[in-house]
């Protein structure tokens, strides 16, 4: 089983700049901060739209 890379998403220039300026800000990497900066986006537009914050997943422990 072969496993694909990652595609990447084409940012504007504008993006790039906040997404390089909230990196510098936090000391982490640019990828981290477009995966940071986009998970905050989803969460603000499902709780516009549902008025509820975004469900938590919770791991289910086994009986070992």
């Amino acid at each position: 089983m072969t496993q694909k890379a990652p595609e990447s998403t084409p940012f504007s220039a504008k993006e790039m700049e906040l997404i390089e300026r909230v990196a510098q800000r936090d000391g982490i990497t640019t990828d981290e901060a477009a995966t940071n900066l986009g998970k905050a986006a989803l969460a603000r537009r499902t709780r516009k739209r549902t008025g509820r914050a975004p469900a938590k997943v919770y791991g289910i422990r086994s009986k070992r």
